[in-house]
């Protein structure tokens, strides 16, 4: 079973460094780290958004404006970028996007091992899942610790994503049209039906609010 973890990180928040050595010791796989953009400078005019997400990907459409804080331009495009890279490069199996202010157990790779297998056995066809979201939601029951997502609550946070690679380019084209961040994004496309979305429930993977400030705000 191929999975590949990517961690986004900014060059500019260096508080998170320790974190990242923490995340790979954890883990203990192979971590590739992906340059964030950093954008808490940026304009949130309509006309500059859209010029600056243009510059990184010309299929980035904006039809009203998306985003409350300058910080959501650049994590909707760091997260959109690799799924783009996933797409372009075919890449197999299933890829964990983490933010660097994850934290999780030492059990993560075989619970994700478990889980896939679990969505295998039953032939459940998914394209995003959600390690852990902030507002823990979660609806139907499917097996072990697998929901659907509540379309009546929201669902935040995208410290922790796994990804079915075979579905890249159907998640990249339904990122294209940007409607709002990126967790409210992916929560508006799977109620609306266009991605499957689903969730874990005790979430595995947590963001730590009480020591980093979010790079967002």
């Amino acid at each position: 079973m191929e999975i590949t973890y990517i961690l986004i990180h900014c060059d500019e928040h260096e508080e998170r460094v320790s974190n990242i050595e923490k995340i790979q010791k954890t883990l203990n796989k192979n971590v590739v780290l992906f340059k964030g953009y950093y954008t808490k400078q940026n304009s949130i005019l309509k006309e500059d958004m859209v010029s600056f997400l243009k510059i990184h990907d010309i299929n980035l459409e904006m039809r009203e404006p998306s985003f409350w804080r300058p910080g959501e331009i650049g994590c909707y495009l760091s997260h959109h970028t690799i799924i783009k890279n996933i797409m372009n490069s075919s890449l197999c199996g299933y890829t964990v996007i983490f933010e660097d202010d994850v934290v999780f157990q030492e059990t993560l790779h075989n619970d994700i091992e478990k889980i896939i297998a679990n969505l295998i056995d039953l032939q459940v066809e998914w394209d995003i899942l959600f390690l852990g979201n902030i507002t823990n939601n979660h609806k139907t029951h499917i097996i072990d610790n697998i929901y659907t997502v509540d379309a009546n609550n929201v669902c935040t946070g995208t410290h922790a994503l796994l990804i079915n690679n075979k579905n890249s380019e159907k998640i990249y084209k339904n990122n294209c049209n940007i409607v709002h961040a990126i967790d409210f994004q992916y929560k508006i496309n799977i109620d609306n039906n266009n991605l499957n979305g689903l969730v874990i429930y005790p979430p595995l993977c947590f963001q730590q609010n009480d020591i980093y400030v979010s790079n967002i705000q």
